[in-house]
């Protein structure tokens, strides 16, 4: 389980049995925004799993006014296509908070703030992706 970003995840496929990436964003200003790092390794090794690993599952972690809109759901669904195979699932995970308590106890404040998605638009997320012919998986 990775958020693929590591260089040299390519090298390591042969020693991982099911390779689970986090792609929390498409555009690459809005992942830089949210995330402090540029994505561009991420989709490169997101590209080069596809091609090369026997199993891989993507997930896109929802996470409100970051990577919910209508725009960026399109997006996800216009990349993903490019790497649907039969050793490709996706799956979108919902926002939740179960690092926060980690952040208050080391004495930091918790950064997100309110990142929570209506079930609703996280349900229509997850049927367009099925709609767009991609293999959804519930893990």
């Amino acid at each position: 389980e990775t958020n693929g970003s590591y260089p040299g995840l390519p090298e390591m496929f042969p020693l991982i049995d099911q390779l689970i990436i986090d792609c929390k964003q498409i555009d690459p200003d809005k992942h830089k925004a949210a995330t402090g790092i540029s994505n561009v390794r991420i989709l490169e090794n997101l590209t080069q799993a596809a091609g090369n690993h026997p199993r891989v599952h993507i997930r896109v972690p929802m996470i409100g006014k970051v990577n919910d809109s209508q725009e960026d759901v399109q997006n996800f669904i216009r990349f993903f296509r490019k790497l649907a195979g039969p050793n490709v699932t996706f799956e979108i995970l919902t926002y939740h908070e179960y690092g926060k308590n980690k952040w208050e106890q080391c004495g930091l404040n918790y950064q997100m703030g309110d990142a929570h998605i209506d079930s609703r638009k996280a349900a229509e997320a997850r049927q367009a992706f099925r709609d767009a012919g991609l293999n959804y998986q519930t893990t």
